[in-house]
């Protein structure tokens, strides 16, 4: 069996896989190290662990912790990955390659491996938004970095007298701290990890209240920056001639907790062009550590 792990910001995703890198035998999401270990607990019991891999934006001790249960509980070594130069057909242009996140580093070798080695631009919805742009040779051209629809929106509550209603109970505000294992399940989650939004303001659309304001125009933000990304990169391919106008195209893959809402709102909002492939996968970066970490290579 292999386990995996994307240890993200404000929760820490896991899979395990048959021993051969086949299909997937049970997933979670845990936030806090107590709730990955009971959960692990579960998933692995009486079954041998031959293979640990993950990747971490998290700080060291915060890492270390996660290793420690690994080595300890199911005396198994976790293997992280690590930006690289070049890796699976994709070449990292970042002079400091250490500063490009891992995860977004992982979800662009599965967003071309998975695209069929063509363009692509690469969504993560999380509690950052990043848009990253891979060329047909495997280029990252680079990308964006943004807040996510939770920290724009709890920014307008921390620095304003706004006051936003969640589904049900009063108003709140997030008060997840940078780096930890914090709780997961999104308030506002569906089962599939995506954030809900309420009718008014949904797919972008304009509020008739502060509440439908803040949160339409937190998505139309997102979903704006996303076409001009794809609309741009549609347009630099430079047709020469009617043919290959029409052969255009540009896979657009999108990951991340808010995944689901903005793939609803692109397709809602006919903002993407017919060259446009759109696909969600939320498990994009864990199909990256595949690819960086393969079986083959481990110890």
């Amino acid at each position: 069996m292999i386990l995996e792990l994307d240890m993200g910001n404000s929760r820490t995703k896991w899979r395990t896989l048959e021993a051969d890198g086949g299909g997937v035998l049970g997933r979670g999401v845990a936030g806090t190290l107590d709730d990955l270990a009971g959960q692990l607990d579960e998933a692995l019991a009486g079954q041998p662990l031959g293979m640990a891999r993950g990747c971490s934006v998290l700080g060291k001790e915060a890492t270390a912790a996660v290793a420690g249960l690994l080595r300890g509980r199911f005396r198994r070594e976790l293997r992280l990955a690590q930006v690289s130069r070049c890796w699976a057909g994709v070449t990292n242009q970042y002079a400091d390659l250490q500063s490009l996140g891992v995860d977004r580093w992982l979800a662009m070798l599965a967003a071309f491996r998975q695209g069929g080695g063509g363009a692509c631009v690469v969504v993560d919805g999380g509690s950052a938004l990043t848009v990253d742009v891979v060329d047909g040779a495997g280029l990252h051209r680079g990308g964006y970095i943004v807040p996510g629809q939770s920290m724009m929106r709890d920014s307008l509550v921390s620095n304003t007298r706004i006051r936003l209603l969640p589904p049900s109970g009063p108003p709140t505000k997030s008060t997840a701290g940078a780096g930890a294992l914090v709780s997961l399940a999104p308030p506002q989650g569906g089962s599939d990890g995506s954030a809900n939004i309420s009718t008014e303001g949904g797919a972008g659309g304009l509020g008739i209240s502060t509440d439908g304001a803040v949160r339409g125009g937190c998505l139309a933000a997102a979903l704006a920056l996303i076409e001009r990304v794809v609309l741009a990169q549609l347009a630099q391919q430079q047709p020469s001639s009617p043919q290959q106008k029409k052969a255009q195209s540009i896979s657009l893959l999108i990951t991340g907790g808010d995944g689901g809402v903005l793939r609803e709102g692109l397709e809602a909002g006919g903002r993407l062009p017919p060259g446009c492939v759109v696909s969600l996968n939320p498990d994009l970066v864990l199909d990256g550590l595949a690819l960086a970490l393969p079986v083959a290579a481990a110890p």
